[in-house]
């Protein structure tokens, strides 16, 4: 409606010395008025209410524009002060975050990695960590009212993994290095440093220590599927599954692999790629409608995750799987990259490891012939890790898989996902090999905290 005004004013401007357009702007300039009250008597202000915050509005206008008069801003100098304040904001952070990662590696170097872990403790041992894991738990009222009484000026919990049993072995391991005090400390000085901070996190495989907390009724909180903890355990991924969905998959099978994926997407992050191939007889990419022929490989992105998942779904089961050639274009896939670096449409990747997951029910050609072909032909190319997944009721581990595993650097444990419960974990069984890379990587370049780079993620 202002728009229209507006426009009629210039015609009427611009037009003002011809009499008739003059008379004619004028009807069309009342018509509008016309309308304008019009609409605000019978929309605005007896469906809007805007009379119950026009007298608001037109105060915080007249008091912010009378400052736009008064005040002459010097925008270059504004944009200026406003960088240093915000590199000042994210510089504090970071060395919090490097002070509280050299105290933790300090007290770590007090455990014994090594040592034999008890794989139950007595009925008494039991009830002590309990009542003193209990005086920690988030969850424990008796935190909130020493906070009340002003007895503890900071809030602090300890969150345990729903799979871990308290009274484990490594639980009460992970609970004696990360309790103490000099940890503690470290984190009161950096919320001293820096007022700003409003959490800090202390995470373990078996538990998470979170210090800056709110209350919570159910502690259900598992660091290992947190995108900061995964970010920081392992260097950005390029991610092939490659899915047998034959019909000897059909049913349970089927279904635990793909709740499996499922299960690995939640450990992707946006620095992440991923990508997909399903074969038995025939061997296809999961997203090859979407994604065109110059690239499979998307971002770990909601959506990307969400499409993925649902394209999956519709596949069927059927015949006989063949892996020796779905494992071929599998590395394609990867060797691709390198071919389409020049092209119009290069291909985007993380530029971190390069893996293969493999979740199959049973090999029956073994692929040694065909990967050994393949690494013979690309010597310079980047290790393809490929880590097998035996699935299936009953199923324990087998032979082509472990070959598999070893032959390409990936280790010599595979997962075996016998069961639902299995899935989550198992889901998680490379990044055992990927954070060891990532840790050697550290010991031989960045030994020192303040050499290392800092990971960012979405909390």
């Amino acid at each position: 409606m202002f728009s229209i005004f507006g426009l009629l004013l210039l015609l009427y401007n611009s037009l003002g010395q011809h009499q008739d357009v003059e008379k004619t702007l004028r009807k069309l300039r009342e018509s509008v008025d016309r309308f304008e009250f019009n609409f605000h008597k019978a929309v605005l202000e007896e469906y809007g209410q805007i009379g119950m915050i026009k007298h608001a509005l037109e105060e915080r206008a007249e008091r912010h524009f009378s400052l736009l008069d008064q005040t002459n801003i010097d925008f270059p100098s504004a944009a200026i002060q406003t960088e240093k304040r915000i590199e000042n904001f994210f510089s504090s952070k970071i060395e919090a975050l490097k002070r509280l990662a050299s105290a933790a590696e300090k007290e770590a170097l007090k455990i014994d990695v090594n040592e034999e872990l008890p794989k139950s403790l007595t009925d008494k041992e039991c009830s002590k960590n309990l009542k003193q894991l209990n005086k920690n738990s988030v969850k424990n009222s008796q935190i909130w009212e020493r906070i009340n009484r002003g007895e503890i000026q900071k809030r602090s919990g300890v969150h345990v993994a729903i799979e871990s049993y308290k009274c484990s072995g490594e639980v009460v391991r992970d609970l004696n290095w990360t309790g103490q005090q000099q940890l503690e400390k470290q984190m009161i000085e950096n919320t001293k440093q820096d007022n700003s901070i409003m959490r800090q996190y202390i995470g373990t495989y078996s538990f998470n220590w979170d210090y800056g907390t709110e209350q919570f009724g159910v502690d259900l909180f598992d660091p290992r599927f947190r995108p900061w903890f995964m970010s920081a355990e392992s260097s950005p991924r390029d991610v092939l599954f490659l899915l047998d969905l034959s019909g000897s998959a059909k049913g349970m099978s089927a279904h635990l692999i793909k709740t499996a994926v499922g299960a690995v997407l939640q450990t992707l992050s946006p620095n992440d790629f991923f990508s997909g191939i399903w074969y038995n007889s025939r061997r296809e990419r999961i997203l090859d409608n979407c994604t065109g022929k110059y690239d499979s490989f998307v971002q770990a992105t909601s959506g990307n995750k969400l499409l993925f998942r649902r394209l999956l779904d519709r596949v069927e089961e059927r015949d006989q799987a063949s892996l020796p050639a779905a494992l071929e274009m599998a590395f394609d896939e990867f060797f691709r990259a390198s071919k389409n670096s020049n092209n119009t449409f290069p291909s985007q990747r993380s530029g971190g490891h390069s893996i293969i997951l493999l979740f199959t029910d049973g090999i029956e050609f073994w692929p040694a012939e065909a990967v050994q072909r393949l690494q013979k032909e690309h010597p310079s190319a980047e290790p393809i890790r490929v880590f097998g997944h035996s699935v299936g009721h009953g199923r324990d581990a087998q032979a082509a898989i472990s070959w598999l595993n070893c032959w390409t650097h990936a280790g010599l444990a595979q997962a075996v996902i016998g069961s639902i419960a299995e899935v989550r974990m198992k889901a998680r069984e490379h990044l055992k090999k990927l954070n060891e890379i990532l840790a050697l990587a550290y010991r031989d370049k960045a030994p020192k905290v303040e050499n290392r780079p800092i990971t960012w993620c979405l909390l």
